[in-house]
């Protein structure tokens, strides 16, 4: 990318027919992140300057684009991708996922319960979202010298649902945001509400620090996963490598979304900081080719905790 220009122009004509509330895919913009990231060491500080100068609603706009790239991971280290299927009911028959060996693998689609995530920007303050979601909220302006908050979201998770209800699903999930009743409907998904924070890096790039309540099984199956497991100032913390498929991606309904029923056109790999605190699941999530150690990831996590902890 040789300049900011292209940078705009990328994500002007990818959401110039997407209105605000609506969720692109995960990997329509990865592509947008990714490209500028492999090239950002030549235009670090350009960007950096160009981001922070966008104005409010070009600004979300444009972290929309990221935190969706990213809601997936930040949930789940399961290797079926939390997409939606972009073709009619009795068309779709099979998905591809990735087996326990990380390989390509077709799965006829009602024997593959998956975790699926819908999210939506917010302007709501933590204490809003604190009662809101029924668990504490709080994300520090700042986090050390390199780490700024720029944009938070609201989110819905599902657990073991498949690929067609989600599809069927979908709307319905983004309006129960806000709408209490519906979310409490959905009950036999476990139907749980996440926030997240999406913090850029002074050198370029982007984290996302997630929220979520905790359960029993999480956590367990944390324990059995195979992460690494790392002792966070006495917390359970897990660095977890994970790989997932890249869709081609579709419109329906007018969500932009990766396909499942289609192959992957490649396999990428994230990073994640998993820990357990008072009842809560937090992560730190790093998208694929973004520079941030996971040294790093663990002293912001320990940080954000520290600010966390003390905040009333």
């Amino acid at each position: 990318m040789s300049n900011n220009q292209d940078f705009e122009d990328m994500i002007r004509a990818e959401l110039k027919q997407i209105g605000n509330s609506i969720n692109p895919s995960q990997e329509l913009y990865l592509g947008i992140i990714g490209s500028l990231s492999k090239k950002k060491r030549a235009n670090k500080i350009a960007f950096k300057n160009k981001f922070i100068n966008m104005g409010t609603k070009r600004a979300i706009a444009a972290m929309l684009c990221f935190f969706i790239a990213l809601a997936g991971i930040s949930f789940s280290t399961s290797g079926d991708f939390r997409a939606f299927a972009a073709e009619t009911f009795d068309k779709i028959k099979t998905i591809f996922i990735l087996d326990g060996a990380n390989q390509v693998v077709e799965k006829e689609i009602n024997k593959v319960p998956l975790n699926t995530s819908i999210d939506r920007t917010t302007e709501l303050s933590d204490s809003e979202l604190s009662k809101k979601v029924g668990y504490k909220v709080f994300f520090p302006d700042a986090l050390g010298k390199n780490l700024t908050l720029r944009v938070k979201a609201e989110s819905i998770h599902f657990s073991n649902i498949h690929y067609d209800t989600a599809r069927e699903l979908q709307k319905d999930m983004l309006e129960a945001i806000d709408n209490e009743d519906m979310f409490r409907s959905f009950k036999k998904y476990n139907p749980k509400r996440g926030i997240s924070a999406a913090y850029s890096i002074y050198t370029g790039g982007y984290i996302t620090i997630n929220i979520t309540p905790d359960t029993e099984d999480l956590e367990k199956g944390m324990g059995l996963s195979g992460a690494r497991k790392i002792d966070m100032k006495g917390m359970k913390g897990y660095w977890i490598e994970t790989s997932r498929p890249v869709y081609p991606t579709i419109g329906m309904n007018g969500f932009i979304q990766g396909d499942m029923t289609k192959k992957p056109t490649k396999i990428e790999t994230s990073y994640q900081l998993a820990w357990f605190s008072n009842g809560l699941y937090f992560t730190l999530n790093i998208y694929p080719d973004q520079d941030f150690s996971m040294e790093e990831a663990v002293s912001t996590a320990e940080e954000f905790m520290s600010q966390y902890l003390k905040h009333e």
